[in-house]
């Protein structure tokens, strides 16, 4: 590690979108790799062609992270398996995906989130836009959300390449990858062989210092595959908090895959509403009484100088100085969108956070900031934009 002064702009900025992240309660979602470890090791060769930002470097984008295929990319690439990954947050709540890849490729993905820590979010923000629990088939690639109110779900995939979605979703904060790429060299050693799950892997033990905080635990990978099959990694809390108010206790993430006999996954194995506890996840734009405004009507809270996203509808303004609005077009399109047009204006980004589904951009002009925070669920992305004066 470099020292504090000279810290690497990835980890500073890691850190800061951790933080972002755990604001928006999102579930996991970045493509990173772990650095150089032992060279002889298959963690390592994959580790290795993952180039490394220089000191220099700017801050990243969004589209950085969209990296080469990794062990746990590799892991999604496997045929009947099934596999659980599971977060559990300093403060008692937790993100859990249990998947299923059939014989063809085809998967059924059930998400459950419990609990969030709502404390960060701007006020006015609509919680109805934070999931439960979801249920997502993929057929060919394509995502495929049940939906009550669309009785053609069956035939307007959400996502054509649901399975890149999925792998910028496991590879946010709540997944291993991203911590993995932060630990210094020497972090990663190899601890013997075992098979888990019906895999023959190599074990490797992590103990790895970032920011003065040690990452702890252990990772199983099928070396044929290259596949990432088992982990287990401690996360200091103090990593997931603004640096001047560093939280006590640690994140917990546990992944295991293991050989099964999966049943071919079709979408005739939807069995109805998941929601038997709870409220569901929102499907598309939230209902409202009458028509919704575009978003470039007149009722709109946005300053002049910060566009509008093109055919947005807006959900609602929760009062001056926020506007939120929601469309059907990907995260990482509306990203671009405000990263070229909010330059026009003359804004000057000062930090953009990618972390899973996802993203928040911070802009600075004259007297101004603006955090644009972009989320996706369901199919619909909806767009946050906050501006304060400093």
């Amino acid at each position: 590690m470099k020292p504090p002064s000279k810290r690497h702009p990835q980890v500073s900025m890691t850190l800061m979108l951790v933080w972002l992240a755990a604001m928006a309660c999102n579930l996991p979602l970045g493509v990173v790799k772990p650095q150089p470890q032992s060279a002889s090791s298959p963690a390592a060769t994959a580790a290795a062609s993952q180039p490394q930002a220089p000191a220099s470097s700017v801050t990243a984008t969004p589209e950085d992270y969209l990296l080469q295929p990794d062990p746990l990319d590799h892991l999604l690439r496997l045929r009947s398996i099934e596999f659980n990954l599971t977060t559990t947050r300093p403060d008692g709540t937790s993100r859990s995906l249990d998947g299923e890849i059939d014989s063809a490729g085809n998967m059924d993905l059930k998400f459950n989130y419990k609990g969030f820590d709502l404390t960060g979010l701007p006020q006015g923000f609509d919680t109805k836009w934070i999931p439960t629990e979801a249920e997502v088939f993929v057929l060919g690639g394509k995502g495929y959300q049940p939906d009550e109110q669309n009785p053609d779900w069956k035939n307007t995939p959400f996502d054509d390449d649901y399975v890149q979605t999925l792998s910028q979703e496991l590879h946010g904060m709540d997944g291993p990858s991203l911590w993995l790429n932060l630990l210094p060299p020497g972090s990663i050693k190899p601890a013997g062989n075992e098979t888990v799950g019906g895999f023959a892997a190599d074990k490797y033990s992590i103990a790895g210092s970032v920011d003065g905080e040690t990452i702890t635990g252990t990772i199983w990978e099928e070396p044929q595959a290259d596949a990432l099959v088992q982990a287990e990694l401690h996360i200091p809390a103090a990593l997931l908090s603004a640096p001047d108010q560093p939280q006590p206790g640690e994140m917990i993430i546990i992944l295991k895959a293991q050989k099964a006999e999966v049943n071919p996954v079709t979408l005739a194995n939807y069995q109805g509403p998941l929601a038997t506890q709870g409220p569901q996840p929102t499907q598309g734009p939230l209902p409202t009484q009458g028509p919704q405004p575009t978003a470039s009507s007149s009722q709109s809270n946005l300053p002049s100088d910060i566009p509008r996203y093109p055919g947005a509808t807006e959900s609602g303004n929760a009062g001056m100085p926020m506007t939120q609005m929601q469309t059907t077009d990907p995260a990482a399109k509306v990203a671009q969108f405000y990263t070229q047009q909010m330059g026009a204006e003359n804004w000057t980004l000062t930090n953009t956070s990618p972390a899973g589904n996802a993203i928040v951009q911070s802009w600075e002009k004259d007297n101004r900031m603006a955090d644009i925070m972009i989320m996706s669920s369901g199919g619909t992305t909806q767009i946050t934009i906050t501006v304060t004066n400093q």
